[in-house]
């Protein structure tokens, strides 16, 4: 019997143990069986850097929410005997882990658990993932519409539908080569403004940008033009981290384990950058 779950997770700020909403999606034999949702009552958070324009989910909304270690029994039982499946699985990777840790549940069969991921399969964004396969993604950055697609990806990649993409298309897709003059420090004759929240600050950006499409390099030249210090890859220096769609597994993991770098979703950013025109 063919069994799997996908899950997904919303986290009320950028600190994973904030867990904040779950989605969960069981298959058996290519069928959806059973869903579940539940809002979290997070673990506390000083920061207070909210991730709520990215999902729409508040302190107050969570406030009577049951807490993670509430939901674990429960979430435990749904994944028993199945695979588990998330589409570029390092927040729900990350989020079991220092959610276990925090709460002293490192015993729970949900620490540290192997993944499935369906971003191996695509190499795309779940959303871009979406459209092409046809699928529908009804609200993005709700948990359980998030573990629906995935559930419905999964079942497309398992039957032959979906492929993983050939590494050498990529220079065909439009994607754009760096151009190693936008990494550099602009004297602050050469800037546009120096007035701004970018100024000096050392920010990785990695993704796709809808404002931005296949043009990534238009964005890190409005950063350098306020700025920023863009960096090619995370270091010990980074201070930002700008997130877009289909972020990078591997980049995403060591930013899970920087806590002190500001998270940056496309929503926040634009706001930040409108504010500035």
């Amino acid at each position: 019997m063919d069994k799997f779950v996908t899950i997904d997770f919303e986290h009320l700020t950028p600190n994973h143990e904030t867990a904040c909403a779950v989605g969960m999606v069981k298959v058996i034999n290519q069928v959806i069986v059973q869903e579940f949702y539940s809002l979290i009552k997070p673990a506390p958070d000083e920061r207070k850097t909210l991730n709520t324009h990215v999902h729409g989910i508040t302190e107050e909304m969570c406030a009577n929410a049951p807490t993670f270690a509430e939901l674990l029994p429960f979430m435990e039982g749904f994944t028993e005997g199945c695979e588990i499946v998330a589409h570029n699985h390092v927040t729900e990777k990350s989020v079991l882990e220092k959610a276990c840790r925090y709460y002293g549940k490192t015993d729970s069969t949900l620490y540290k658990p192997s993944f499935i991921d369906t971003y191996n399969s695509t190499g795309k964004s779940l959303e871009e993932s979406c459209k092409t396969a046809g699928i529908e993604l009804k609200k993005h950055h709700n948990a359980l519409e998030d573990a629906r697609a995935c559930a419905e990806l999964y079942m497309k990649v398992q039957s032959g539908e979906i492929v993983k993409p050939n590494p050498d298309a990529v220079s065909a897709m439009g994607y754009q080569k760096k151009d190693s003059s936008l990494y550099e420090l602009l004297p602050d004759e050469k800037l546009e403004r120096t007035d701004t929240p970018f100024y000096h600050k050392h920010i990785i950006t990695t993704g796709e940008f809808r404002s931005y499409p296949n043009n990534r390099n238009a964005l890190l030249k409005k950063l350098q033009l306020f700025g920023a210090i863009n960096l090619k890859s995370i270091t010990k220096s980074t201070e930002w981290a700008i997130i877009g769609e289909g972020a990078g597994p591997s980049k995403m993991e060591k930013l899970a384990q920087m806590p002190e770098v500001r998270i940056i979703h496309e929503e926040e950013l634009m706001e930040m950058l409108r504010s500035l025109e």
